[in-house]
């Protein structure tokens, strides 16, 4: 494959790094800046709507998302509740099994990708 066919990486999310260094088991939340939102092109993602409601996820594999609508309490495994709301952009490192408390609907967009 010719450098002018390779397939870009996914661009690192914001918290990454930060997602590296946490205790296994726990969600990252950060705010982004307008330029953080731009450059990950995080309108263009995946979207996600949920009603009220509870219900328990897995992650397989790293997920990004962002809060557009809404308000969930997600407690990891063994974690303490993590309140995210509109605006939030959020980590749920691989490995982590989420109690979802949908408080609010909610609509976020999202995107999965392994970790570097």
């Amino acid at each position: 494959m010719s450098a002018s066919e390779a397939v870009a990486a996914p661009t690192p999310s914001p918290v990454e790094t930060v997602s590296r260094f946490v205790q296994p088991g726990q969600i990252v939340k950060v705010k982004l800046t307008p330029e953080q939102y731009q450059s990950l092109a995080v309108a263009s993602w995946e979207t996600w709507d949920k009603e009220v409601g509870g219900f328990v996820h897995d992650y397989e594999i790293d997920e990004d998302c962002y809060f557009d609508k809404g308000k969930a309490i997600c407690t990891a495994e063994g974690g303490e509740p993590v309140t995210i709301e509109v605006g939030d952009f959020i980590t749920f490192p691989a490995g982590l099994k989420v109690d979802w408390q949908i408080v609010e609907d909610v609509s976020k967009h999202w995107r999965e990708y392994p970790r570097l």
